[in-house]
């Protein structure tokens, strides 16, 4: 008897999604591990405020990757699609880049072709 559990753990605001084996009665984990991370938001100071820059680029980082993912696309096929360079999507996916006008303009384009919206 095969069962796959689920288990969602959370490490400083960052989501790590495992999924596990279980082989009749026995746990076999971490069997297969699928890890979909996403960029954290900046901690607050003392008075609640973040900086803004950095909160918008986590917050288009985690929009991207979900929008990607919805679409069942990789970064690469993402980056075909758009006319972009998979590396430049993988620095705004972990919120390194802020993408300029140019840039959005095609990535919410290729994905709008997938019927997603960012």
């Amino acid at each position: 008897l095969f069962a796959f559990g689920y288990h969602r753990s959370y490490f400083k605001c960052r989501h790590i999604d495992i999924l596990t084996l279980n082989v009749g009665i026995f746990n076999i984990a971490p069997m297969a591990i699928v890890v979909l991370t996403s960029a954290s938001f900046p901690d607050p100071d003392r008075q609640g405020n973040v900086p803004a820059i950095a909160y918008a680029r986590a917050s288009l980082a985690r929009k991207l990757i979900a929008g990607r993912t919805e679409a069942g696309w990789s970064q690469a096929e993402l980056g075909r699609r758009a006319g972009i360079r998979a590396e430049t999507i993988s620095r705004i996916e972990h919120a390194r880049n802020t993408p300029d006008e140019k840039t959005f303009i095609r990535l919410t384009k290729a994905l709008s072709k997938a019927s997603v919206h960012i």
